[in-house]
Formats: C-alpha cells, structure tokens, sequence
C-alpha cells in the first residue's frame, strides 16, 4: 500500500487518516525501519517512498481539488488522497527535502544504487521544487542538520549515475557501491 503512519506501533494514535507526514515524521520512521536490515522492512520503505513520489505535484499544479507547486512533494495523505499544505495550511519545503533524503537513505542502507539511479529523474524534480522556492528552502535547510551531507550524497549520485551511463555498463557497480558504501549489504 505504501502508507505509514506517524505512530508506526500505533497507528490509531497518529493523525487518525493522515499517512506519509515527510515532515520529518516519516522521514524519521523510514529511517529507523531501514536500520533493521530486514528485506521484508525495506520493500515496505521503497513502497512508502515511491507511493509519495508518484504524487509529485504536476506541471499544472493541481491533483484532484488540490492546488500544488510544480513537483511540490505532498505534505501528507489523507486516506489515498495527497494533501501539499501542512495541516497548519502553510506551504512547507520539508517534505522536499525529508523525503529527498528518505530516498537517499533507503538506496544506502539497501545498497541498492541501481533503484536509486533509475529513481534519480523523480529526485530531480524533487530538488527543482526547492530551487524554485529558494526562500523556503534556504530556511528549511539551515534549519536542518543534514544540508552538507544531502548535497554530498546528490551529488554522489548524480556522478555515479552519469558515470555508469557514460560506460554504457555496470561494470563498475560494485566500486561505486563501495566508494559510496563503506559496508554495503550482501
């Protein structure tokens, strides 16, 4: 299904039919569930993010009754449909970039950079939503601790990936894999 709640050992504490709160709440519980090492655990991540990332706000700017920036993550789903307001009803770039970062994370803690470089073109649209909005951006990344290490890892993945496009093989996986990943998994 792809959702996950903010109360992940009780969901019926969370926000009643509220799911995918990368705000950092989801962001934080993905990260946690990808620590566990467990395959089962990890499909259930990818789910999570690609579910969120399939409702990246389009050129239109609208979903449904919904009114969106142009590849604006949605702040939430209420039951199956995406929300991109806060609950406040403000217009926040923390779910650009908490869910950027989930998506980053779950490729290094699977190990799998072939999902990570097929996933890139989302992730760019992703970033563009926050080049855009340079202003809220800029508040929410000082605001984070992360901002050095999310740049680093962008562009980690963006020369990996033009890298073994520019091979035309995949060769050069297991390298990459290793200069990126000290310990991937098997």
């Amino acid at each position: 299904m792809g959702q996950i709640s903010t109360g992940i050992m009780h969901p019926e504490r969370g926000y009643a039919d509220g799911f995918n709160f990368f705000d950092p709440d989801s962001y934080l519980t993905v990260q946690a569930l990808g620590l566990a090492s467990n395959a089962y655990l990890d499909e259930q991540v990818r789910a999570v993010i690609e579910r969120t990332g399939m409702f990246l706000c389009p050129s239109g700017g609208r979903v449904g009754n919904e009114t969106c920036i142009p590849d604006q993550v949605p702040h939430h789903f209420i039951k199956d449909v995406p929300v991109y307001t806060a609950i406040s009803g403000e217009r926040q770039t923390g779910p650009n970039v908490f869910w950027t970062l989930a998506a980053l994370s779950h490729g290094k803690q699977t190990g799998d950079l072939d999902w990570l470089c097929a996933y890139l073109p989302t992730l760019r649209k992703s970033l563009r939503f926050l080049k855009v909005d340079k202003h809220l951006a800029n508040a929410i990344l000082s605001a984070v601790s992360y901002p050095l290490l999310f740049l680093k890892a962008m562009c980690r993945m963006l020369h990996y990936c033009i890298s073994i496009k520019a091979m035309n093989t995949t060769s050069t996986s297991t390298r990459w894999i290793q200069a990126l990943i000290p310990n991937p998994k098997p």
